[in-house]
């Protein structure tokens, strides 16, 4: 599916507690953006202040070595997690 600016989406459903769709509408109707704007600006936000944190590389590299030991042993190993 193709929508925002020809990138490909996926639609997500999110509950939300009432004061913050009611922060979210707040922001929408200032900004004059849509609500899906508003979450999609948050959601990019946190994922890029999330993968600036100390303990993300140490995190991913974890799961990485997790994963390692799911894998059959034929499979090369430089397939790796990247900063994604």
């Amino acid at each position: 599916m193709s929508d925002l600016d020809g990138r490909a989406v996926r639609n997500v459903s999110v509950r939300l507690p009432e004061a913050t769709f009611d922060a979210v509408v707040s922001v929408a109707r200032v900004d004059g953006i849509t609500m899906g704007e508003v979450i999609r600006r948050a959601i990019a936000d946190y994922a890029a202040a999330r993968k600036e944190s100390p303990d993300w590389t140490a995190k991913v590299q974890q799961l990485q070595q997790q994963l390692e030991l799911l894998l059959p042993p034929d499979l090369p190993a430089e397939r790796t997690v990247s900063n994604r």
